[in-house]
């Protein structure tokens, strides 16, 4: 057998393998997805699931895709590779990255409830307006293909509060290694955990699954008195979550932490 030979067959059986995981990681992710808009069905009732494609857990499978780090790379350039699972929004597909099992589980979670979201679409002529989740953005096309982010707010809390919820649906499922496999977005997982005990746990998920963020802005202005403080916090929010230690990050924390001090307080007064 020639050198040349043996090493094409051991590149077939090493493809053959990395095919047979990828296999397995999307079964894997899968089930995860079915038993999470199982459990949103429970929880929130059947009537979405006639109303809306995205409530319906058959859909999903259509669109997860499980890629191997090439694939995943190439598909998102530029994308930090620690962050391992991708929803658009636009085409309504969620794309996973090669890894362990249980962190696939879930990132397949995370992406899931990303698809559970609310989502709109509103374009005009070359700008495109997004709204997913609690986030919103625009984007513009360049000629040579490339987005060019206009605008973005919310985008670290919402993925914050998307992990808030992935952390509830994997302890509900029972799959502790998954849920303690790794720990994405801690610091605004923690800031959205904070505002829901502040505006309450149904305020925060009609903003989120049903697009109803008006209100939830309204009254994060009302307790903070200034029509800017949502603005202001969402902006914080990113810096906090995108920046090393420094003073500039530290400085935003500070602001994070007085505007939740400022909501507990006016609602205490309210309630006395």
């Amino acid at each position: 057998m020639s050198i040349f030979t043996k090493n094409v067959r051991e590149t077939k059986k090493t493809k053959d393998v990395s095919a047979s995981v990828t296999k397995e990681l999307k079964k894997s992710a899968e089930n995860a997805c079915i038993k999470t808009k199982e459990n949103f069905i429970k929880e929130h009732g059947t009537a979405q699931e006639a109303m809306e494609p995205r409530f319906r857990k058959e859909i999903h499978f259509k669109n997860l895709e499980v890629l191997d780090y090439d694939a995943y790379k190439a598909r998102f350039p530029g994308h930090p590779m620690a962050v391992i699972g991708n929803h658009s929004v636009e085409d309504g597909k969620s794309y996973l990255r090669e890894v362990e099992s249980d962190k696939v589980r879930q990132a397949a979670v995370h992406e899931t409830i990303h698809d559970l979201s609310y989502g709109e679409i509103r374009k005009n002529n070359d700008i495109t307006a997004v709204n997913t989740g609690l986030r919103e953005y625009k984007y513009q096309i360049l000629p040579d293909g490339r987005k060019k982010i206009l605008e973005d707010r919310a985008r670290a809390f919402n993925e914050g509060y998307t992990q808030l919820l992935t952390g509830r649906e994997l302890k509900r499922q029972g799959d502790s290694e998954a849920f303690t496999s790794f720990r994405p977005y801690s610091e605004t997982k923690r800031q959205a955990a904070q505002l829901e005990s502040i505006v309450g746990k149904e305020k925060m998920e009609r903003a989120y699954y049903l697009g109803e963020k008006k209100e939830l802005v309204h009254e994060f202005n009302r307790l903070n008195k200034s029509e800017c403080a949502w603005d202001n916090f969402c902006d914080d929010t990113e810096i906090y979550a995108n920046n090393p230690p420094s003073s500039f990050r530290a400085a935003a924390g500070t602001r994070i932490n007085e505007t939740f001090a400022r909501m507990q307080e006016a609602k205490t007064q309210e309630t006395r």
